[in-house]
């Protein structure tokens, strides 16, 4: 896809443009740079990994610990049209499985976005949840 940022920002969430330190790591990740952005609560964080996922192909995978906020980000992202799923530790096998099906069947375009709690640690995801992404991932 690779359009506009500032188009992207405008379209999905109408602000007209970012916010300074925004502006930056977008930038930073759209040139395919390694970015760590450490900005405060409210700081308008998820707009940096989101606008990225939307403006070039692939799918955008995010690992936070914070399950609600998850939920959220989905939901918000669904309300807007923006294919998106979540996985987290509490889930059963089939509805993670069920997840990733979807988020395979939009075969990688650029609006797909998986929001993840990391779950590698734990048996339940060493024995079933690892082989499905290692599929997810490599086939």
């Amino acid at each position: 896809m690779n359009a506009d940022p500032r188009q992207i920002l405008q379209q999905y969430w109408g602000f007209p443009d970012f916010r300074p330190q925004q502006g930056d790591i977008i930038r930073s990740v759209l040139l395919g740079n390694d970015t760590l952005a450490l900005m405060p609560t409210g700081g308008g964080k998820s707009l940096c990994f989101q606008v990225p996922a939307l403006a070039k192909e692939g799918i955008c995978i995010v690992i936070s610990p914070l399950v609600a906020l998850m939920k959220d980000q989905v939901d918000r992202l669904r309300s807007m049209d923006i294919p998106s799923n979540y996985i987290t530790s509490a889930q059963n096998f089939r509805h993670k499985q069920d997840a990733i099906t979807k988020i395979n069947a939009n075969d990688g375009h650029a609006l797909d976005q998986c929001l993840c709690q990391n779950i590698i640690g734990r048996p339940f995801a060493r024995k079933k949840n690892l082989h499905a992404f290692h599929n997810f991932f490599l086939h």
